[in-house]
């Protein structure tokens, strides 16, 4: 075998490599994620003078397979009455699908310092996922690819009720 082709070898493998990968693959279209809204929930014993603020996020899949949700990490920010502005970050595992061309709506929590007004909070993350198709579970699966698309929304607490 001559020197050029065997200089051309690593490329040919390269080229089939990707040639089989990228017929496997198609783009997906990622989950849409609006911030809906948030609500308090009592938090228990553990966390004295906490309270659980629960914020809701609508989810669609427009896909024609289900995505599978891996992680939710995000930043939740308030903002109190004297302008003081404090920031949690926090990672949360959904354990959820989303079945095709489906909306569904789930909450995230966030465990902040019992305010004595309401507050207003403003939240910024990313949601990693399993896009639909075989290849795209074996390209997650070895760590070569993890989708993600990212969320925000902001918004004003009622007051703390007696949690």
């Amino acid at each position: 075998m001559s020197d050029a082709r065997k200089s051309m070898r690593p490329l040919l493998v390269l080229m089939t490599l990707l040639s089989i990968t990228a017929s496997g693959c198609r783009f997906d279209t990622p989950p849409a994620i609006n911030v809906s809204g948030a609500r308090w929930a009592a938090v228990n014993d553990s966390e004295p003078g906490h309270l659980q603020l629960l914020v809701g996020l609508e989810l669609e899949n427009v896909e024609d397979e289900p995505i599978q949700l891996e992680e939710f990490e995000y930043t939740f920010m308030t903002t109190d009455d004297d302008g003081q502005l404090r920031s949690w970050s926090a990672a949360w595992l959904p354990l959820r699908t989303i079945p095709a061309e489906t909306k569904i709506t789930i909450e995230i929590p966030a465990v902040v310092p019992r305010p004595d007004a309401s507050v207003d909070w403003e939240i910024r993350g990313d949601l990693s996922y399993k896009a639909p198709g075989r290849w795209a579970q074996i390209l997650f699966d070895s760590g070569l690819r993890t989708p993600s698309t990212g969320f925000s929304g902001q918004g004003q607490s009622s007051e703390p009720m007696d949690q």
